[in-house]
């Protein structure tokens, strides 16, 4: 079944590049927001650059007019499961991280030698300069929420398997 293009929002709705274009012009920075682009040649835009890196994994993808007529585009899985560091993994000696140690670092002597209060050398806890609970929320209520995956820390790289 072809892809059916949105239609008109109703009333006073806007979709999401809209409202955020519109906080962008009250800021002063719309045309570092849009790059000169509607919504469409973004999506455009986003498909080829996607397009452009399956082709350096000899993965073939049709254009973006005959992906947006047939609605989807199948993706082969890899014959074999990826799995993170597994050289290392295998053999740590022979195929050391790009780190000082060559180990997965939970406790950096580089960023810790740097001696700033606010960066030691291993993750804390630092409450948010922004947020709901602090002082310059009074004067700017603006609060942004994004999802929070249930089986990640956070949605960067949440491109694992949907269970736990």
């Amino acid at each position: 079944m072809p892809w059916i293009r949105p239609s008109k929002p109703v009333g006073d709705a806007r979709n999401d590049f809209d409202i955020f274009r519109g906080l962008a012009e009250q800021l002063g920075t719309q045309d570092a927001f849009t790059e000169g682009r509607e919504p469409e040649d973004w999506l455009r835009h986003m498909y080829d650059r996607a397009r452009q890196s399956a082709t350096e994994l000899d993965i073939t993808m049709p254009s973006y007019d005959d992906f947006w007529e047939a609605g989807h585009v199948e993706i082969p899985s890899p014959n074999k499961p990826v799995v993170m560091f597994e050289s290392f993994r295998r053999d740590p000696r022979s195929n050391p991280l790009p780190s000082p140690s060559g180990k997965i670092e939970i406790f950096s002597e580089v960023v810790d030698s740097f001696g700033y209060d606010d960066c030691p050398g291993h993750a804390v806890w630092r409450e948010p300069i922004e947020w709901l609970g602090g002082p310059t929320a009074q004067t700017y209520p603006l609060h942004m929420i994004s999802n929070q995956p249930r089986t990640r820390l956070h949605g960067q790289l949440d491109n694992g398997r949907g269970e736990p």
